[in-house]
């Protein structure tokens, strides 16, 4: 991962499988990999990260530059919680100058709830009226097969 940063920015994800905000977090970065080439999305699942990694700090996003870690995300709670959507991680991201954007302010928060609804191994988005109630080396890069074959 530090030699893959040397090159670009490296957004690594820790996550576990039932976390619905990992879910959550995992759409934002599909998002980030298809529009923005030049930055890297990787998913690792934090037990295989990191021994004991509590569940409470997921989903944790580490971004890599240079070969350092320059910033990190824990939990989704900076951004709008499971109520995230792309254009609030474009914008954060853009904030600590990983990636360029077009928009030219932040976004408003959202007024709609959005909840992750699993099919096998994929994930949607649904938007919904109602409130919300309240191994290290193993790297998937699923946020975009495609990339592999280009």
């Amino acid at each position: 991962m530090n030699e893959a940063s040397q090159e670009a920015w490296v957004l690594c994800h820790l996550y576990e499988d039932q976390l619905e905000a990992c879910g959550v977090m995992d759409t934002l970065l599909t998002d980030v990999a298809r529009r923005f080439r030049d930055v890297k999305c990787l998913r690792i699942k934090a037990t295989s990260a990191v021994e004991n990694f509590p569940s409470r700090n997921l989903p944790a996003l580490f971004i890599y530059h240079d070969g350092t870690l320059q910033h990190q995300l824990i939990t989704l709670a900076s951004l709008h919680g499971l109520r995230s959507r792309p254009e609030d991680l474009e914008w954060y991201l853009f904030e600590r100058k990983v990636l360029d954007t077009q928009m030219e302010e932040p976004p408003k928060p959202p007024s709609e709830s959005i909840r992750m609804a699993h099919s096998g191994a994929a994930a949607r988005l649904r938007l919904h009226a109602e409130e919300d109630e309240r191994g290290e080396e193993d790297i998937l890069d699923e946020y975009d097969p495609g990339a592999r074959e280009a």
